[in-house]
């Protein structure tokens, strides 16, 4: 028997009493739960998903899904957010006994020594006698008789800090776009290390910075192995490879080959990736090129002056005397380094500084009779040995001052391409008239046109090399028109190979000059778009119309300014966290696409520096009383030194997750426990 349906089609439940249940709506982000108590400090909208929260303590986006600030606040309860909101509301702190607060004070403590040793490069067996030292300097504390930290737990600690460290880093891999810095060099152990650094922009700190990820063994240092040793890293700490934004290597085949080589094989795996070779690497190879066209061997002969000191106390105090007779600061001689971008600039400004001393030192010195006290003292009486290191006394700042400008942590990336230009345009105009050099591209300047040359008194060699010509007498074996045609030809090869190898056709780099806060409002939209149209990665080719009406509104929005004064401060990262959390009226994102875009591209590393400086850090940690340390503790101890920013064993706090997995590792290093 068929049943007659309801009028309007629809099938009425037989019983009238159960009721249909209703559909939860999804909850909108409320700024409001900002201002609550337990929410307040650590709360804020996420820059990545619109519908979900974001936690500053964990550094991860939270959803609340239906219960809204419900579920925000069991996450307050649950996670380390809760020490913030504990802090509000005394009441709802937990009271541990005495017993539990002494025994974390002493984990706290032997964490912190840990730290100590780790941040001063110090030996772990310091610690068999550092705590027993503490012990008998205060005798009457309590925390100080119950500390017990060798070598053994000391290390531990450090294990445990690094890995933390090391989390909450990987942690921001994951979730956010980084740029690879790779390089190599050999330890004193003779053993081959690949070290790599990332490069993140933080927005909730507003700072981008360089952080030491890891350094790996590598037996045989060929592209393949390298690569598979990133690889592998990356695998154990689950981050995509598809996260890596930009490579800056060093100008290695190994390293930048278009064929075989780490770079190539990363363009594989992300083919939209940015490469840039170090530009602070470039500036020292041309330099270093441009001066081997000096007659003769300059650096080999500043080598000779420092090796004679280096290792003969006695000649160091006997050119100390003659250094307080002719009332000259008693400074050391240098020794040029080619691991050291700077070193030769400051090597012969040292030789010109103590040039009387030394003249005076080979002339009656103890080892005159030695063939190479001899040569040296030759080459010093001859008046154009002086006066080709005064011209690279003149010279060199020019391309050094770049150099340093770009070693700093800051984002300078904005700025490369056009000090790229001026550094040539400088160098050019050093020996080619203007009007050839100042209003011509700089893929257009002819340097080998001799009607376009300066006369020979117009070279530029020096304000002081050419008051010291001046002085020489008549006698002087000195051909002033043969020193002026070899300062030419160094200026020449200096410009040829700063425009061979600087990228200064790289569209992408004279682009990023819209990042500067001030200037970069004046960059058309296409410039932008051009960009966004370069890393589909990062926007959308459906969302370009997007990223360039978000430009033109950027261009007519007022941003607070940034105090420049401070060289403590990252302006350009600050103007852009600015922009990126501004709001539209209705609470969403005024520049979602603009700001995924300026966040990828602050990254861009602008030289291999972070990279140099961690392997300096390696050298200390890993001296000739400590060769035998192992990878993983060095990893460690780089960790700890490399990424603790302004954090020192004086104000180190340790989290609870130190501790929760302090002593566990103490069992395990201990063989107590699997």
């Amino acid at each position: 028997m068929s049943t007659a349906m309801p009028s309007g089609g629809k099938r009425k439940h037989a019983d009238d009493g159960q009721k249909t249940a209703k559909r939860k709506k999804n909850v909108q982000y409320n700024p409001a739960w900002e201002s609550m108590p337990e929410l307040k400090g650590w709360l804020c909208k996420s820059r990545r998903d619109p519908g979900k929260a974001y936690c500053k303590i964990c550094h991860k986006d939270l959803e609340y899904k239906t219960g809204g600030a419900y579920d925000l606040k069991r996450h307050a309860a649950a996670h380390k957010s809760l020490e913030i909101s504990e802090a509000t509301q005394p009441r709802l702190q937990f009271q541990p006994s005495q017993e539990n607060a002494m025994s974390v004070t002493v984990q706290d403590s032997e964490l912190r020594i840990g730290f100590f040793l780790a941040e001063h490069h110090l030996a772990f067996t310091v610690a068999d006698h550092l705590t027993p030292l503490i012990q008998q300097l205060c005798p009457d504390s309590a925390v100080a008789l119950k500390l017990k930290c060798a070598r053994t737990k000391a290390t531990a600690a450090v294990n445990v800090i690094a890995r933390n460290m090391h989390a909450d880093l990987v942690r921001m891999m994951r979730e956010s776009m980084f740029s690879l810095v790779v390089d190599e060099a050999t330890d004193i152990a003779v053993k081959e290390q690949v070290g790599f650094t990332v490069r993140l922009y933080d927005v909730n700190r507003a700072t981008t910075s360089d952080y030491f990820y890891a350094l790996r063994e590598c037996a045989s240092p060929n592209a393949e192995a390298i690569f598979q040793c990133f690889c592998e890293q990356l695998e154990v700490d689950a981050v995509p490879i598809e996260n890596i934004f930009a490579l800056a290597t060093d100008g290695a085949p190994v390293m930048r080959g278009r064929r075989n080589s780490f770079m190539s094989r990363l363009l594989v795996a992300q083919p939209y990736l940015f490469s840039l070779h170090c530009s602070c690497h470039i500036a020292h190879l041309c330099a270093s090129a441009a001066v081997k066209k000096l007659p003769g061997d300059i650096e080999e002969w500043l080598r000779y002056v420092a090796y004679h000191f280096e290792k003969s106390p006695k000649r160091c105090d006997a050119l100390r005397e003659i250094q307080v007779q002719l009332n000259l600061p008693q400074h050391v001689i240098l020794k040029p380094s080619t691991t050291r971008w700077l070193s030769l600039e400051a090597c012969i400004h040292r030789v010109l500084e103590q040039w009387p001393a030394l003249l005076q030192f080979f002339q009656a010195g103890p080892s005159k009779s030695l063939a190479r006290t001899k040569s040296i003292l030759k080459d010093m009486k001859k008046p154009e040995t002086k006066a080709y290191l005064l011209f690279l006394a003149a010279v060199l700042p020019v391309v050094n001052g770049y150099n340093k400008a770009f070693q700093r942590n800051k984002v300078e990336v904005h700025r490369l391409h056009d000090e790229q230009s001026r550094l040539v345009r400088r160098v050019v105009l050093s020996f080619l008239k203007p009007e050839a050099v100042l209003d011509m591209p700089i893929e257009d300047i002819e340097l080998d046109q001799p009607h376009q040359n300066l006369d020979d008194e117009e070279v530029f060699i020096g304000a002081v090399t050419k008051d010291y010509l001046d002085s020489l007498p008549p006698e002087a074996e000195l051909d002033k028109g043969a020193f002026i045609a070899s300062c030419r030809e160094v200026l020449i090869k200096l410009a040829q190979e700063l425009i061979r190898r600087l990228p200064m056709n790289e569209i992408v780099l004279a682009n990023l000059a819209m990042l500067h806060p001030e200037s970069g409002r004046r960059k058309t939209a296409a410039t932008v778009v051009a960009l966004g149209r370069r890393f589909p990665n990062v926007v959308a080719i459906e969302d370009l119309d997007k990223l360039q009406q978000e430009w033109q509104m950027y261009q007519t929005t007022d941003v607070p300014t940034c105090d420049d004064d401070d060289d403590d401060v990252d302006v350009v990262s600050v103007h852009w966290q600015k922009v990126i959390w501004m709001k539209n009226a209705d609470g969403t994102d005024m520049f979602p696409h603009l700001g995924k875009l300026v966040a990828a591209l602050l990254i861009i590393p602008h030289s291999s520096a972070g990279i140099e400086r961690t392997f300096s850090q390696m050298g200390e940690g890993k001296s000739k009383k400590r060769n035998e340390l192992s990878n993983r503790v060095m990893n460690s101890t780089m960790t700890i030194q490399c990424n603790r920013g302004s954090t020192t064993c004086l104000n180190f706090k340790p989290t609870r997750a130190m501790r929760d997995s302090f002593k566990g590792a103490v069992l395990r290093a201990a063989g107590l426990q699997d």
